[in-house]
């Protein structure tokens, strides 16, 4: 089914149009499933899917309650299919406590979209486009990899996920590759300034300073039916209709740009598992230098909390300043070795989670039999198990840690450089909390 010529849902569309065209699916005729012709096509449903929205849109299909049957103008309209979609990243987190807002607004958008333009703005959300036993990480990334358009909604929280991070990252070394950083459409939900200036990821922090942004955040709140909020959401449309122009054109190359790499370099599912045997010893070393980190931090402040202590009545404020000011540039080194093991240690909770879900998925095709399974999956939940309970301890650690910086921090102004960067360091430790205690229930 692979064709390095022309992408897999083009490849689609040719075998559907020529059975149309050969009366095997005649004109009124309801189209198999989407899943039962991925089996035949040995392809995604996302691929199918993006097939049937092409036929669609050429006049070859007609989206019906029951599902798609074949349109008796078979083709005849003049239309060309629309052949690119946005991808939406945001934290589903931030969508629960706005009460849906995040929702409604890509929902406004599409409509408004629609409404101007007459074609409907095909897109990708994990909620929405994945099935029922389907491997979510390997769909998000594939769509990733096919879309032209990725629009990021902003805010302190989705700068704090590693999952949200990920798809950033993925979709801007995919656009950036083809030569369309412009398809990078931010729109800022809550206002993330103080957060991209304390953010630690540089390249990141860097991409977000210099890509153009709608700012959405004094708007958020408004009544969504009031002229101001249609305003702010008509500015959204407009840009997305400015940047549709050349969409098309744009997937063409973004097609030849992923065809160009192939995936001769893409991971298999057997690399990806590899990952459970490489990095726990590496988190393991990481967290142990991530203690000693703190530890070596809390010696300083509290050798220097004493010498202020051991100073004279007279000599109480000039001595305090002079200490404070030595101690904040003691500080700034260790600090500066927290924030570089803590980076460290994301991104090997990140590879490990990558083998957690590859590992289920290795279990769901293979071949070997149920009790052999259910014996390695019991092995591997208590591997989970031990990692988890060592981590915990952790945690309580760093959130320790990290209420313990206030104090520090409002000791002088000098104090805040190193309390600014031993902060961050904990937000990253902390933002995979979620991640590592999730492991284990994708099986239930």
């Amino acid at each position: 089914m692979s064709n390095r010529q022309e992408p897999a849902y083009r490849t689609v569309m040719s075998h559907i149009r020529s059975k149309i065209d050969d009366g095997t699916f005649p004109p009124g005729s309801k189209m198999p499933t989407v899943r039962s012709l991925a089996e035949d096509f040995d392809t995604s449903p996302t691929t199918v899917q993006r097939a049937f929205q092409g036929l669609e849109h050429d006049g070859y299909l007609d989206s019906e309650p029951s599902g798609m049957v074949v349109s008796y103008l078979r083709g005849s309209i003049e239309a060309e299919p629309t052949t690119w979609k946005a991808f939406w990243s945001y934290s589903r987190r931030d969508d629960e406590l706005s009460r849906g807002r995040i929702s409604r607004l890509i929902q406004s958008v599409r409509d408004g979209f629609e409404l101007e333009t007459g074609e409907v703005l095909g897109d990708f959300k994990d909620t929405e486009n994945i099935s029922w036993g389907d491997n979510w990480r390997q769909v998000i990334e594939r769509n990733l990899r096919e879309t032209v358009l990725f629009i990021p909604i902003l805010s302190p929280g989705y700068l704090r996920r590693p999952s949200c991070l990920k798809e950033f990252r993925t979709a801007y070394a995919t656009l950036k590759g083809a030569g369309l950083e412009r398809s990078i459409c931010p729109i800022v939900f809550v206002d993330i300034t103080k957060a991209v200036r304390d953010f630690p990821d540089n390249e990141i922090a860097a991409i977000l300073e210099e890509t153009q942004y709608h700012d959405f955040s004094r708007s958020r709140a408004l009544d969504e039916d009031s002229s101001e909020y249609q305003m702010a959401v008509n500015k959204i449309v407009d840009d997305i209709k400015e940047r549709a122009v050349g969409l098309e054109d744009a997937q063409r190359r973004l097609d030849e740009h992923i065809a160009s790499i192939g995936d001769d370099d893409a991971e298999g599912i057997l690399d990806r598992v590899s990952k459970l045997e490489e990095c726990p010893e590496r988190i393991a070393s990481i967290a142990v230098q991530i203690g000693d980190d703190m530890k070596a931090i809390g010696s300083l402040a509290e050798k220097n909390t004493k010498r202020i202590n051991d100073l004279g009545q007279r000599e109480a404020i000039k001595g305090r300043v002079a200490i404070v000011n030595r101690m904040a540039h003691d500080l700034d080194g260790p600090a500066d070795e927290l924030v570089q093991h803590c980076s460290e240690f994301m991104k090997e909770i990140a590879e490990f989670d990558e083998g957690v879900s590859a590992f289920f998925e290795l279990m769901a095709i293979s071949q070997r039999q149920e009790e052999d399974d259910d014996s390695q999956v019991a092995s591997f939940l208590d591997g989970i198990e031990m990692l988890q309970q060592s981590a915990k301890g952790m945690y309580e650690n760093v959130e320790n840690f990290d209420g313990s910086i206030s104090t520090i921090e409002n000791i002088a102004r000098a104090m805040r450089k190193p309390a600014k960067k031993m902060r961050s360091a904990a937000a990253m430790i902390l933002s995979t909390k979620s991640t590592v205690a999730g492991w284990g229930k994708e099986i239930g």
